[in-house]
């Protein structure tokens, strides 16, 4: 629902002007740069060699299909709770696997 401010920017007699809050600027990597996943590739690769662990096996630990393991090893987009699963599966914290913190930091 919209009041007379909203419409015509003025609030009339006995209503309550609305301003809303001015949209907040998104978190931006220190580079500036799209979002860069060769970290979370990497320590994907280093877990499952050390561990001998399949795609599907990985898949099966993270509720991921294997073809989504695979494309996020190979540093490719995946979805959000994509990365959020292999997160909690590799323990490591989301600034560290998007380069914006170094490990032990």
């Amino acid at each position: 629902m919209t009041t007379a401010s909203e419409t015509s920017g003025a609030a009339l007699p006995g209503t309550t002007e609305i301003t809303r809050p001015e949209p907040s600027a998104p978190r931006e990597l220190p580079s500036g740069a799209p979002v860069d996943l060769k970290i979370l590739a990497i320590a994907m690769r280093i877990a499952r060699e050390r561990d001998a662990l399949s795609a599907a096996e990985v898949g099966d630990r993270t509720g991921l299909s294997p073809q989504t393991i695979q494309r996020a090893e190979r540093g490719q987009l995946i979805e959000l709770r994509a990365f959020v699963a292999i997160r909690l599966w590799l323990r490591i914290d989301s600034d560290v696997l998007l380069g914006i913190r170094e490990l032990g930091s």
